[in-house]
C-alpha cells in the first residue's frame, strides 16, 4: 500500500478528550458544598430553567405523610402536574409537623431535631424524584446562559473561589428577578478526565517514518501544562454552545493566536474534543438533565471534536489516504 499523504501531516496523528465524570448542581447559597463535594472541579455552567414551586393547594397530611403537587412557571403561564408526590417521616422519632411551606412556595422548610434549621427546594426534589424513578422531565432542562473556569496557580483556585465574587454570575441573577421571574438559576460545577486518541496510517517511506518519530517525540515526552487542558475545555464548551453572556471564543476557535492553549500546537496535537453525558443509563449519579442554548438542542449528551488547524485532516479521516 502506497501513502498519498497531502493533507494528513502525520502519520500518526493524536487527540486529547476530555469526558465528564462528576457534576455538581447547586444555588449561590451553596457554592460552599463544591470544596467538599467536588473539590477538583475548574469548569462551571451558569444555567436556567423554569421556576418549579409547590402548589400551595395540594398540600395535604394524611397519617404520616405530606402530600403535593408541583407547579410550573412560564412567563404569565403556571401549569400543575395533576400527580401527588409525598413526603414521609424517615424514623419513628421524626416529626412533620414542623414541615411548612411559605411564600414563595419554593420550598418546604423544617427544624432538625438539634434546632437545625433545613430546606427541600421543589426543583431539587422533582429532581429527586426523576432520578429515582428513572424518569425523564422536561422542565428540568438546564439552558446554558454563562461558561466559566477557575484554575489559578497550579490548579489551586476552585469553582467556589471564583464564584464567590463574579460579576457576571450577578448580572444573571439581577436579570433573572427583573427581566425572568420566572426562571431560576442553576450553576454546575463539573469535573472532567482526559483520555488520549490516536490513529495511524502505515508507510514504508524512511523520511516518514524519522518525521513521525519525530513527532511522537513531541507528543509523549512534554504533556501540556493543565492549566492548558482547563483553558482549552473552556474555549471549546462556549464555541459549541455559544452562551448569551459570553464574548470570547464564540466565532474566532481554535486559533493558533490564542496563547491560552499553545502547548497544543507545539506539541502537535491534531484536534481536542470533549464528551459530557449527563444522562441515567450510563451513570445513576448523574443529574438526568438535558443541557441547550439558543444554538444547541436539548441533550442528555454533547460532543464536539475540533481539528486545531484547517490546513489538517481530521486525524479520524483515512478518505483517499491509502490505495493498493
Amino acid at each position: 500500500m502506497e501513502l498519498k499523504n497531502k493533507e494528513r501531516q502525520f502519520l500518526s496523528e493524536f487527540a486529547i478528550s476530555m469526558v465528564s465524570n462528576g457534576c455538581l448542581m447547586l444555588q449561590q447559597d451553596n457554592l460552599d458544598e463544591i470544596d467538599s463535594q467536588l473539590p477538583h472541579s475548574h469548569i462551571y455552567f451558569i444555567c436556567q430553567r423554569p421556576l418549579i414551586t409547590i402548589n400551595k393547594d395540594s398540600i395535604k397530611r394524611k397519617d404520616d405523610r405530606i402530600y403535593y403537587q408541583f407547579n410550573f412557571h412560564d412567563k404569565d403561564k403556571t401549569t400543575t402536574l395533576d400527580k401527588d408526590f409525598w413526603i414521609e417521616k424517615r424514623e419513628e422519632s421524626d416529626s412533620l409537623n414542623d414541615l411548612i411551606c411559605e411564600y414563595p412556595y419554593t420550598s418546604f422548610t423544617g427544624t432538625e431535631k438539634d434546632g437545625t434549621k433545613y430546606g427541600m427546594l421543589a426543583s431539587c426534589l422533582l429532581q429527586t424524584i426523576a432520578r429515582r424513578e428513572k424518569v425523564y422531565a422536561p422542565d428540568l432542562d438546564l439552558e446554558v446562559l454563562y461558561i466559566g473556569q477557575s484554575y489559578g496557580n497550579e490548579g489551586n483556585r476552585t469553582v467556589s473561589d471564583r464564584l464567590a465574587s463574579h460579576s457576571t454570575l450577578q448580572k444573571i441573577y439581577a436579570d433573572a428577578l427583573s427581566k425572568n421571574r420566572d426562571k431560576e438559576i442553576w450553576i454546575l460545577a463539573m469535573n472532567f478526565s482526559q483520555n488520549l486518541l490516536g490513529s495511524f496510517v502505515p508507510s514504508s517511506h524512511i523520511e516518514q517514518k524519522e518525521k513521525d518519530d519525530e513527532h511522537l517525540k513531541k507528543v509523549f515526552d512534554k504533556k501540556p501544562d493543565e492549566s492548558q487542558f482547563i483553558n482549552y475545555l473552556e474555549a471549546s464548551l462556549i464555541h459549541y454552545f455559544k452562551p448569551y453572556y459570553n464574548e470570547k471564543f464564540k466565532d474566532l476557535f481554535p486559533s493558533e493566536t490564542h496563547t491560552s492553549y499553545r502547548d497544543f500546537y507545539k506539541n502537535e496535537f491534531n484536534a481536542l474534543m470533549f464528551e459530557i453525558y449527563l444522562g441515567l443509563d450510563v451513570d445513576s449519579n448523574n443529574l438526568n438533565s438535558r443541557l441547550y442554548s439558543s444554538v444547541i438542542k436539548p441533550s442528555f449528551s454533547h460532543t464536539n471534536m475540533l481539528t486545531l488547524s484547517d490546513k489538517w485532516k481530521d486525524l479520524f479521516d483515512f478518505e483517499g489516504l491509502l490505495k493498493k
